[in-house]
């Protein structure tokens, strides 16, 4: 591994030495181009002591290489991580079923949200007061109940009392076991979404923005870890 002020793409940079307790990862990516190329930012999130842990800046669109070699670098560091929180791309999907494949994987129940949102013409419907009550509906049955069971219940009385939702009822009942895997360790506080590390890769796109047509992408990911870390103090 090089040091941040030498880092180049397709290196992976770790901000610190690797906490055998890190038993809860994010995992996202962010998109930038250099000169008209794609690239994509990788990154883990410590979601126990909220700070990224390593990340690294491909060539191409989101795939699958990008999470193994963070994933395999922690196997290879002996952390345990058991549990994985993600907006289900299937490339992490993937990764994760081969890399660590006893850990939960958590779909981040936002992400989806954000799809049934859509298919119910979302901004339009919540300007009314019915709209608004729906909606309520549809939170609740993702991010309320401690129970996949107690869940699927309440989505059942729900269909059958508002059918003509029945495509964004499906967009939950399709996911519902994936955005309750949480329930499968219930010591582990394992966060219902993906939100933190969300968050932390939208700060990175609002500074960088400006940055997406840097012509090195060395420079670019020299700039992007130098930000990192001085983020994560």
């Amino acid at each position: 591994m090089r040091s941040i002020t030498r880092i180049e793409a397709e290196t992976l940079v770790v901000l610190r030495k690797e906490k055998k307790d890190t038993s809860i990862i994010q995992l996202d990516a962010k998109h930038f181009k250099v000169r008209k190329e794609k690239y994509t930012l990788y990154v883990a999130y410590d979601a126990m002591h909220t700070t990224p842990i390593c990340w690294m800046l491909l060539k191409g669109s989101e795939k699958r290489e990008g999470y193994d070699q963070i994933l395999q670098f922690l196997k290879s560091k002996r952390v345990n991580i058991q549990a994985i929180v993600s907006d289900w791309h299937h490339t992490i999907r993937a990764s994760v079923s081969d890399i660590y494949p006893k850990a939960i994987h958590q779909r981040c129940a936002f992400h989806v949200l954000q799809c049934a949102f859509r298919k119910l013409n979302g901004r339009r419907l919540i300007q009314t007061e019915y709209g608004k009550k729906i909606w309520e509906m549809f939170r609740k049955t993702t991010l309320h109940f401690d129970q996949e069971w107690k869940a699927k219940s309440y989505l059942t009385r729900m269909r059958k009392q508002y059918p003509q939702h029945e495509k964004a009822w499906k967009v939950i009942s399709d996911a519902l076991p994936d955005i309750y895997q949480f329930t499968k360790n219930t010591p582990l506080s394992i966060p219902r979404t993906s939100n933190k590390i969300e968050n932390f890769m939208g700060v990175i796109e609002q500074r960088f923005k400006s940055f997406r047509s840097m012509k090195n992408p060395h420079d670019l990911i020299s700039l992007l870890s130098a930000f990192i870390k001085s983020k994560s103090k």
